[in-house]
Parts: structure tokens; C-alpha cells; sequence
């Protein structure tokens, strides 16, 4: 640990600057200008800020696009980020972005990506991440310890959770469950206090609805919240699946088949209005998932009728073991030096052997004037996790047009990345163009990135790119260097340094507008509390200077923010108070203070339903022309039946200024669920620019029907369908629903005995019933299990008969001769032959059955019975009595054992041969009586 720190210190000294640069190519820079590296907890509201700068030549018309994690779900911006952004040609804005980290958001380290998207064809034209650190609070454990696997429509299930205090204080548990679909659960206990290092066992119990059709996965999302006294209040979440089977058996597909869906859309703006038809799918080609494909046909082009019309695009790409295809329109792009992405119609090749890796692309671009032409290759060998080089060539043309200059230029660069352990991640680039045409040109660039982890409290990142004035690749021109160090310094108080450097003009050409030289530092302290409270101390050293001259600016700037911050369980609530003290140089020193306060808000009652509102009051900049203005914006959002869902988002900036034009947005949407999975999706958009007098609104109409397209017959999978007979009535199916087993597979019948397996492998089955599920006095007429053949690509069919069972019972006795016996004289004077018994006794002549009486019944005596298929064995009891229930009716051979009689008895018949009927209780009276013995005497 030791030298993987010395390794990752090391290499930020010897880093003349470091940042997070994602964002600065074809003439539109896109920089973050808050830290890249943002520490939060659970439940509470960040805010990053971002500087767009036009470098075109032209004006630009920009859409703002976010992109939150998807896992946890909850991540929410405060408001709905797709604003217009419309710039002249050298200028910049500032824009800021509000995030809500999720309540229930698990420790960890989450990506954000803010970009800028052309309007007209919807393609990325800029972006840039920035990481969020989300912090643990208290240590609290949920473990499932009991459920079902599979349960049957209509039917009540159990799960028993056990919750496990970590921590060193009593926690006061607050339990919500909520399923997916919405079933009612009951918790038991609600709530309880559990002492540190205890823990208990909390049931939930789940009704289940009886009317689906379909096997429904049924998700049970269980909300554990703990109030620690001196830590903040946690809350974690488990998961629990349950498969609901139906009462109705679905049709089978045997063939493999790739999902699509097909679009139909109608656009417009208060002008036009345009039609629009999209075609697009993606899965696998087989079963195992090795070959995918995903293509997309969509026209006619709508982008003139609507911001939300799109240009007619073809893309198909297809992915297998070794190989990776695309054709059509995409974002190319081959590395962060050379081309990062560029929207166009081409071809790319790919090629995985191994750990080697090749490659190549050839595009153009398909609404330039005249087209742009790249033509790129890579080849490269890595360990995935390790260590990895790469190198790439981009040869990039385009032909000089009425407004723009030709050029032709071939890009080399090399990439390496060394990944040793999770505390340390470098990643090198250096780069080569050399540019020909009327003037040749040479320039290189070279980028570094680090990060890692260390000792579980420090974070970092950091990163430098630099490209030479001349160098043609995705940056040019540009030195931006950003990054930041994290810690937890004591307890829970943290810190957080973070250093930004920013250049552009490397050689203060006059020809272009600027040549910024800026550079900042940053400094914040952050403490939670217990209660959900959370405070925030910022400072921010920033000078920017132009160094063309006469220059354009230069000034100091010294910020201080301070953040009050309130999170509960269903509100959360933060506010910032910041003041900037500004020095112009270039009008002597002269100074000003500037301030602004801020308030962002979000409600969310329920997991379908939301608010959120901000307002901003202050000088809208802290350099350049300042002015007093208020920014303010509210969001909604519900979701009625998990079918229809409605959102609403409002903005309007720069109210009530004297100076900077007003500025409104409204959007809102719409979005139906319809039967099988078909939906209907309205959105509208209205805004009013009051600088440039436009205003203007957009909309669409959508209804997407998905359906699937058969690729291929499975092999590797069949199925097995049949039903359950009653013989007993008139061989109708049994409507008792019972689980069915199939191996390890089980499905239960419907209403009208049917049960099916849609999906299992080839090969040899053995058939059970749940012997619980039968019903009263129901069995199957044969002996279970049944074997099934199933064969890869098709259906076996399987009928199980059942009847009504039945029993025998029965007493064994032992039969004696009469109290008193045979008369002695009798024996002495005899009239015939001398007869002993088994008892001892002796008679004179023949006897006869009912000659004995019965004196009692016979213990342990075993009773084995068959009907030729099922051999079953019991022993009498004390008073020798025997029952063989539950057994299935037919004709059955009634056997008594010679193990357990006395010597010198027998049964009374060797078998007994009886036909019991279904439902029939058949009785036996089994007589063990005494062997008749000779007797010889000799004189």
C-alpha cells in the first residue's frame, strides 16, 4: 500500500496540471467549472457548474442533455435539463445543473455526463463527466432469510428479513414495503428499536392476485431507515423476486426472436408540420447471446417542421465473438486526441483476438458543406483491468467551401493505460498531425489521466490535455487541466481541493477573437449531521486574463459560498449564500462585491409522484457584465396506475433585469402504457428568447407498438405441456390448480388442468405432482414419477390421470381354543385320533374354525399389500390393527407376514385378493389361528 502510494504522489508532482477534460473540439468547448470530484450523501442536492464557449465562427443553436445513473434508481435532476443555448461567435455562458443523489443510493462512486446536442439531427456535439462520491453513513445490514420461489396466482406468500445492527448505537427502525406489481403487504413489526450488534427478524406477507394471465416476476422492494443517534439516518433496500405463475398456459414460441418495435411519430412547430416513421431493433442472433445485432431505418428527414423532428437515418451494427460491424449513420470516434465523436454515414470494423484488438472506420459527414471525410485505424493488445497499448492513425479531409477552409491532415497518436491495483489508474495518450495542403504544418498533443482510491477515504482524479495550435485532432489549440483530491479528515468533517487551468490561443494569434489564460483554486470543508442537516464551506481563488491586446478582460475574483442543506425522508431542501469580491486590472484595480443566493427544493411523496422547485436571486455572473436578476423553475411529475405518467418542468431566467434579456421554457410530457406493451408518448416544448424575439414552441406524437421477429429455431431448448385428468369425473380436467414439477423446472395448472414448461432443455424428465396440492383424497392413478422425453425445437405432450384414493384396513387376531379346553377323559378313553393344537391343547377327531374363540390382537405383525406395480408394508399396532390409506383403487393382494406370528400359528389364508373402488373403504378381519399337530404314541 505503501508504494502504490509513493506511486500515485509521485506522479501528481511530476503532472505539471491535472483534470477531467472530456469536452473541447470542432470549435465548441465545453469545461467544467466545479470540481470534478463531488463528496454527497444520501438524500442530498448538488449542483455543478459548466462554461460553454463558441469557437465556430458562427452562431450555434445547442440543446442540453444529462445522463444520470441508472442503477440505483432515484437520481433526479431538480429541474428537467433541455434548455436551448444560443450562442454568437467568441461568446460563453455559464450553466448550472441541480441533481438530487438518491435516499436509498448505496456507497460508491456514480457518473454524471452533462452534453451539448445539435438540434437539427440530435447528434452529441460536446461532453463532460464529473464523478460523484456517495458516502456511508451508518453501518446497517438486511439479509432476506426465508422465501418462496414460486407461487401460485391468488395465493398469500411469506418473507422473513433479518436486520443486523453494525453500528454502536440503538437504531430506530422505520420499515416500508411496496411491490412491483402493486399487491397488498403486510409488516410485522412496523417498527422496532434494535440495539447495537442485535438484530431481528422482521415478515412480510404479500397477497397475490389471482387474474393474471401470464407468469408475472413479482418484485418485492422492502425500505429499511435507521436513526442512529450521532450519525445521519441511513436507509438501504432489498429485493426480493418471486415468480407468480398464472392460470392460464400461454402458447409456446420454439424459435429464437429478436424484439423490434415500430414507430409512428407526428412533429411540428406553430408553422409546419411533419410525419415521421422509425423501424428499430436490437437482440440476439442465438441462444447464447454470442451474436447481437441492432439496426434502426427511420424518414423521412422532420427536422424542419420540429426541434423534436429527426433526420432520416440508417444504422445497422452487428457484434459476434471476434467481430464487430457497423453500417450507417453513428457518432464515429477512435480516441480522445484524435476523434472523440463525430456524427456521419460509414462503416467501422472491429476485431477481438484474444487480448489483441483492430480496427478500422470510414466516414462522412452527412450535413456539412461541403462533407468532412475521416478514415481512421487502431490496433492494440491489453490486459482488461491491467495493462494496455494501443496505437491509432486518422487521416481527416474536407474540400474548401464558400465559408470554410480545406484541409488534409493524418493524426498518429499512442495510447497506454496501467492499471496495477484499484488505488492507482493512468492513462497516457500522445498525439502527432501533420497537416498538409497549402501550407504544411507539424504539431503534437499528449494527454494524461490518474485515479484512484486510497486507504478507503482519499479520492482523486486528475488529468492534463494539451494540443499544439496547428494539431488537427478532436482538440486543438487548448491546455485545460483540471483535477481534485477528496478526503475525510476528521470523523465525519471532509475536505476537498481541486485546481483548474485553462488555455486557449497557445500562440495569442490576433486573427482570433481571445486568448484566455485562466486558472483557479478551490477549497471546500462539508459536514453531516446526524439529524439530516448538512453544512458547507467553499472558497474559490479564480484570475482570467486575455492576452491579446489590447485584452478583452482580466481579472481576480475571490469567492465564498456557504450551503445550508436539509434532507428527510420524503423533502429535501438546499440553499447557498455566495459572495465574490472583483477586481478589474484593467480598470486599475477597480473593485465590486457581487452576490447570490440560491434555494433548491425537492418533494417526493410516493415513487411515482414529485416536485421540485429552485430559485436563484443575485448577480447572474461574478465577472463580465454582472447584473441583478432572479432565475427560477418548478418540475412535476406523476404516474398514475405504473400506465400513464405525466411530467411538467417550467424555467424562466433573467427575470425582472434591466439588461439581460428574459429567458422561458415550458415542457411537458405524457406517456401511455396500452395492452401488450404498446405506448403513446406526447411531449411539448414552449420557449420565448426576448433578446432576439423568438418564440416558439415543438411538439410530438408517438405510438410505439413493439413486437418480435423469429430468427431461429432453438436447439438448445423445448417444452412440455399437458394436462391433469380426473377419472372420477368422466375423465373432465381436474379445475384444482396443483404444481407440477419437471426435474428442477415447476408450473401449476390452470383452471381447466393444462400445465406447461415453455422453456426447458432437451432430454429425460421425471414427472411429479405436489402430493399437497392434490386436493382431499385425490392421487395420481399411477405411481409417480412419470418419464417425458423432450427433444430440442419441439413440444411433448404429457397427461397425468388422477382419481380418488382409497384405503384398507384391517385388525389381525389370534384365535385360541375356548376357556377350559378338551376334557382329560376323553383324551384317556379315545373314540378317534389324538389332535395337539398350537395353544397345547389336544382333542380327539377333526376341528374346526369356529371351534376357537378370539383372545386378542397381535402387535408388530407386518401387512404388505400389492397390486402389482406398488408393494406396500405396515405393522399392526398394539391392539393389531393395520390401515394402508391414500392408496389407489384397482385390485390388491393382501398379504400377512409369518415375521411376528407365535410358533404354531398361521394365517388364516395365505392371500387375500380384494378390488377396492375409488373413495371406498374396504375393512379386513384377519384370523391367526393354531396349527394342527399329529400326535403318534408309543407304547
Amino acid at each position: 500500500m505503501k508504494r502504490t502510494l509513493c506511486i500515485a504522489l509521485c506522479t501528481l508532482v511530476i503532472l505539471t496540471s491535472v483534470c477531467r477534460s472530456q469536452g473541447i473540439g470542432h470549435g465548441i468547448e465545453l469545461r467544467m467549472t466545479s470540481k470534478k470530484l463531488i463528496e454527497a450523501e444520501p438524500g442530498t442536492i448538488i449542483t455543478g457548474s459548466f462554461v460553454i464557449s463558441n469557437r465556430t465562427g458562427r452562431e450555434i443553436h445547442l440543446l442540453e442533455s444529462l445522463e444520470l445513473p441508472t442503477i440505483p434508481e432515484g437520481w433526479q435532476p431538480v429541474v428537467e435539463y433541455e434548455r436551448d443555448i444560443v450562442l454568437e461567435n467568441g461568446e460563453e455562458t455559464l450553466r448550472l445543473i441541480t441533481l438530487l443523489v438518491p435516499g436509498e443510493c448505496p456507497a460508491g462512486k456514480f457518473e454524471v455526463v452533462y452534453s451539448l446536442v445539435d438540434p437539427l439531427d440530435s447528434q452529441g456535439l460536446a461532453r463532460e463527466s464529473f464523478a460523484i462520491i456517495v458516502l456511508p453513513v451508518v453501518k446497517l445490514e438486511a439479509t432476506v432469510k426465508k422465501k418462496p420461489q414460486i407461487v401460485m396466482a391468488g395465493e398469500e406468500y411469506d418473507v422473513s428479513l433479518r436486520v443486523d445492527n453494525k453500528g454502536n448505537s440503538k437504531a430506530s427502525l422505520l420499515l416500508n414495503a411496496k411491490t412491483s406489481p402493486d399487491y397488498p403487504v403486510s409488516i410485522m413489526p412496523p417498527g422496532t428499536d434494535l440495539e447495537p450488534g442485535k438484530s431481528r427478524i422482521i415478515e412480510f406477507r404479500v397477497s397475490t392476485d389471482a387474474t393474471i394471465e401470464s407468469k408475472t416476476n413479482h418484485i418485492l422492494d422492502i425500505d429499511v431507515s435507521a436513526a442512529v443517534q450521532g450519525s445521519q439516518p441511513v436507509s438501504l433496500e432489498r429485493s426480493v423476486f418471486i415468480e407468480i405463475l398464472p392460470t392460464i398456459a400461454r402458447a409456446v414460441e420454439l424459435r429464437h426472436s429478436l424484439p423490434t418495435e415500430a414507430t409512428f411519430s407526428v412533429v411540428g412547430n406553430k408553422n409546419d408540420a411533419g410525419f415521421q416513421v422509425q423501424y428499430s431493433g436490437s437482440g440476439s442472433l442465438d441462444e447464447a447471446g454470442t451474436r447481437n445485432i441492432d439496426f434502426l431505418f427511420r424518414g423521412p428527414d422532420s427536422r424542419d417542421q420540429s426541434v423534436y423532428g429527426m433526420r432520416d437515418e440508417i444504422k445497422l451494427h452487428y457484434s459476434g465473438h471476434l467481430v464487430d460491424l457497423s453500417l450507417g449513420d453513428k457518432l464515429y470516434g477512435l480516441s480522445p486526441l484524435s476523434e472523440r465523436l463525430v456524427f456521419g454515414r460509414g462503416g467501422e470494423f472491429r476485431m477481438t483476438p484474444g487480448r489483441f484488438e483492430l480496427g478500422s472506420f470510414h466516414m462522412e459527414t452527412r450535413w456539412d458543406t461541403p462533407e468532412r471525410r475521416e478514415t481512421g485505424f487502431f490496433a492494440g493488445y491489453g490486459e482488461k483491468g491491467r495493462l494496455g497499448i494501443r496505437g491509432n492513425f486518422l487521416r481527416k479531409e474536407r474540400a474548401e467551401g464558400s465559408t470554410v477552409d480545406g484541409y488534409e491532415a493524418d493524426i498518429y497518436t499512442v495510447q497506454a493505460k496501467f492499471e496495477p491495483v484499484p488505488a492507482f489508474h493512468l492513462g497516457l495518450e500522445y498525439g502527432y498531425s501533420y497537416n498538409r495542403g497549402d501550407t504544411e504544418s507539424e504539431d503534437p498533443a499528449n494527454r494524461v489521466t490518474i485515479d484512484g482510491e486510497l486507504f478507503d477515504r482519499i479520492w482523486y482524479t486528475a488529468e492534463n490535455t494539451y494540443a499544439a495550435p496547428r494539431f488537427s485532432g478532436y482538440y486543438s489549440d487548448v491546455l485545460y487541466s483540471n483535477g481534485t483530491i477528496s478526503s475525510r479528515l476528521y470523523r465525519k468533517l471532509r475536505g476537498n481541493v481541486s485546481y483548474r487551468l485553462y488555455e486557449y490561443n497557445l500562440d495569442s494569434d490576433p486573427e482570433k477573437s481571445s486568448a484566455p489564460r485562466e486558472h483557479s483554486i478551490r477549497g471546500t470543508l462539508s459536514y453531516p449531521f446526524y439529524t439530516g442537516t448538512s453544512i458547507s464551506l467553499d472558497y474559490e481563488m479564480l484570475e482570467k486574463r486575455d492576452e491579446l491586446v489590447p485584452a478583452e478582460f482580466d481579472f481576480e475574483e475571490n469567492i465564498w459560498r456557504i450551503g445550508f442543506g436539509q434532507s428527510l425522508s420524503k423533502f429535501n431542501i438546499q440553499t447557498y449564500a455566495e459572495k465574490a469580491l472583483f477586481t478589474d486590472n484593467i480598470q486599475k484595480g477597480a473593485t465590486r462585491d457581487l452576490e447570490r443566493y440560491s434555494v433548491y427544493a425537492y418533494y417526493r411523496p410516493s415513487r411515482g409522484q414529485s416536485i421540485s422547485f429552485y430559485t436563484r436571486i443575485g448577480h447572474n455572473s461574478f465577472y463580465g457584465t454582472p447584473d441583478r436578476t432572479i432565475s427560477m423553475g418548478l418540475s412535476a411529475a406523476l404516474r398514475f396506475l405504473n400506465r400513464i405518467g405525466w411530467s411538467m418542468s417550467y424555467q424562466s431566467n433573467n427575470v425582472s433585469s434591466d439588461n439581460l434579456p428574459r429567458q422561458d421554457h415550458l415542457l411537458t410530457t405524457v406517456d401511455i402504457l396500452l395492452p401488450k406493451d404498446h405506448t403513446i408518448a406526447l411531449k411539448a416544448r414552449w420557449f420565448d428568447f426576448e433578446e432576439i424575439g423568438r418564440e416558439d414552441y415543438s411538439f410530438i406524437a408517438s405510438y410505439t407498438i413493439p413486437f418480435t421477429v423469429p430468427a431461429m429455431r432453438k436447439t438448445s431448448i423445448g417444452s412440455l405441456r399437458g394436462r391433469v385428468i380426473d377419472l372420477d369425473n368422466d375423465g373432465i380436467p381436474s379445475d384444482r390448480r396443483m404444481l407440477v414439477t419437471a426435474g428442477d423446472h415447476i408450473a401449476a395448472t390452470d383452471r381447466n388442468g393444462e400445465y406447461e414448461f415453455p422453456s426447458i432443455e432437451p432430454g429425460t424428465y421425471s414427472l411429479q405432482i405436489d402430493r399437497r396440492t392434490f386436493g382431499p383424497n385425490k392421487m395420481p392413478s399411477e405411481p409417480l414419477p412419470l418419464t417425458v422425453e423432450v427433444e430440442g425445437g419441439k413440444t411433448a405432450y404429457r397427461e397425468i390421470d388422477i382419481t380418488t384414493s382409497c384405503s384398507i384396513t384391517g385388525t389381525i387376531a389370534l384365535f385360541v381354543p375356548p376357556p377350559g379346553g378338551l376334557r382329560k377323559n376323553d383324551i384317556q378313553n379315545p373314540g378317534g385320533d389324538i389332535f395337539m393344537l398350537g395353544s397345547g391343547d389336544m382333542r380327539v377327531g377333526e376341528f374346526h374354525k369356529d371351534d376357537f374363540v378370539e383372545a386378542y390382537g397381535l402387535d408388530r405383525v407386518m401387512v404388505e399389500i400389492s397390486n402389482g406395480k406398488e408393494t406396500l408394508r405396515r405393522r399392526t399396532n398394539a391392539e393389531g390393527f393395520f390401515a394402508f390409506k391414500g392408496i389407489r383403487p384397482g385390485s390388491w393382494t393382501i398379504k400377512v407376514c409369518d415375521e411376528g406370528l407365535p410358533s404354531f400359528y398361521y394365517s388364516e389364508q395365505d392371500l387375500y385378493e380384494i378390488i377396492v373402488a375409488p373413495g371406498e373403504a374396504h375393512d379386513l378381519k384377519i384370523r391367526v389361528l393354531p396349527h394342527r399337530r399329529s400326535i403318534q404314541i408309543i407304547e
